[in-house]
């Protein structure tokens, strides 16, 4: 049987180990960000800027053309980063098309009405 204070210190030094691997771990994921733009940034390919990333870091792409024609043939990621666009997304333009088309019904007449009685329910 350990001294009480052995047991102390072995406890002291499990938490303090536990500590400093959160500490890594919460480092490890604030990833460095990579910008990429035509001109100006540090990488003007988004493959360039995924070559030297990190797992969990994130890549700002800048308004340009980036694919055919450019060294961007085949984009090829192959390990988790977040990737920041600067256009919609096939979601965002399924969204804003669903939106455009609903929002006359939406705010019809009818539709206020039944807003404003429902309201008045409770």
């Amino acid at each position: 049987m350990q001294p009480r204070w052995a047991q102390v210190l072995l406890i002291a030094g499990l938490l303090l180990a536990l500590a400093a691997g959160s500490l890594a771990l919460v480092h490890q994921a604030r990833a460095a960000t990579y910008d990429v733009c035509p001109s100006g940034c540090a990488y003007t390919s988004i493959n360039a800027a995924l070559a030297p990333a990190a797992s969990g870091a994130t890549i700002k792409v800048g308004p340009g053309t980036y694919g055919p024609g450019t060294s961007d043939v085949p984009i090829s990621i192959s390990k988790p980063v977040n990737l920041v666009v600067p256009y919609p997304t096939r979601g965002d333009a399924g969204k804003r098309a669903a939106g455009s088309y609903y929002t006359p019904s939406l705010f019809a007449p009818r539709t206020r009405r039944l807003v404003r009685l429902l309201a008045r329910l409770g």
